[in-house]
C-alpha cells in the first residue's frame, strides 16, 4: 500500500515543530528529500515539477545568504558610523532644528538660513505646549547662515520663564516675494549615543542625526590655539614693553 502522503504529511510536520512561523532551508530540504522518497511509483513526480521545487529550494537558500549578509553589513556599518562620529567630539556644529533650552536671561541668539538676501525676517517663538509666545521682525539680512536675537519677551513685553523652546522664520525680499528660509541650531558636541539603536551626537542634552549637520564651525588645530585665556588684544601691550 502507498503511505507516501501520510509520510510527506510527517515530514512537514516534523519541519515545522522547530518553528511554526517560518520554513528555514534546512526543513525545506528535509520535506523536499521526504516527498521523493515516498512518491507513488507507478505516479512519479514530474520533472519540471522537481526542477521547479529545486529552483525554489535554491532561490530561498540565496535569499537567507543574502539577508544573514545585509545584517552584517549593517551592523558593520553602524559600529564603523559611531566610530567616524566620536571626532566630533568637542566641536561645535550647525544642524537642522528648531528647539532650545532657554536659561530665562538676556535672551537667545536663533540661527537662520535664507537662501537669498531679505529685506524682512519674522520669527515667532513656541514654548513647549506649542503656544506662541513671541512674534518680532529683525533688520535686512544676506543669504546664508545668520543670528538673529530674540529679547526673551512675550508678545506683551514681559520676560518669559526658563524652559524649552522652539522657533519658525519667514523672510521676503524688498518686492514682498517670499524668501526660503529654514531653522539652524548650533552647539558643542559633547558625546555620542547609541540609545535609539544607531549613533547620534549629543549636543547640549539634544540627540542630533549625523544627516541634520550642515557645517562644523571649529576645528581643532588653528581654533584651538587663538582659544587661550589671554585676550589678543594684550599682545601688542606686551611687544611694545619688551622694546622700550
Amino acid at each position: 500500500m502507498y503511505v507516501g502522503s501520510a509520510s510527506t504529511a510527517a515530514a512537514a510536520n516534523r519541519a515545522g515543530s522547530a518553528d511554526n512561523s517560518e520554513m528555514g532551508k534546512e526543513d525545506f530540504l528535509q520535506l523536499l528529500t521526504t516527498q521523493l522518497a515516498n512518491q507513488d511509483p507507478l505516479n512519479p513526480m514530474d520533472n519540471t515539477q522537481f526542477a521547479s521545487q529545486l529552483a525554489e529550494f535554491s532561490g530561498l537558500e540565496q535569499l537567507i545568504n543574502i539577508g544573514q549578509g545585509m545584517e552584517q553589513l549593517a551592523l558593520a556599518q553602524a559600529v564603523n558610523n559611531g566610530t567616524d562620529m566620536v571626532g566630533f567630539i568637542g566641536k561645535e556644529v550647525v544642524f537642522q532644528g528648531n528647539g532650545f533650552t532657554y536659561d530665562g536671561d538676556g535672551g537667545e541668539d536663533l540661527t537662520v538660513d535664507l537662501a537669498d538676501p531679505a529685506s524682512k525676517v519674522t520669527v515667532s517663538v513656541y514654548d513647549d505646549e506649542g503656544t506662541l509666545v513671541s512674534t518680532f521682525e529683525s533688520g535686512p539680512m544676506e543669504g546664508g547662515v545668520g543670528d538673529v536675537h530674540w529679547d526673551g519677551t512675550d508678545l506683551n513685553g514681559q520676560p518669559v520663564p526658563a524652559g524649552d523652546y522652539t522657533f519658525e522664520v519667514s523672510a521676503e525680499d524688498v518686492e514682498g516675494n517670499r524668501v526660503e528660509a529654514s531653522t539652524r541650531r548650533s552647539g558643542v558636541v559633547s558625546g555620542v549615543t547609541y540609545e535609539s539603536g544607531y549613533p547620534e551626537l549629543m549636543v547640549g542634552g539634544q540627540k542630533i542625526a549625523v544627516g541634520d549637520i550642515v557645517e562644523v564651525v571649529t576645528g581643532d588645530d588653528d581654533d584651538n590655539d587663538n582659544s587661550s585665556n589671554t585676550p589678543r588684544a594684550t599682545e601688542p601691550e606686551a611687544s611694545d614693553d619688551s622694546s622700550s
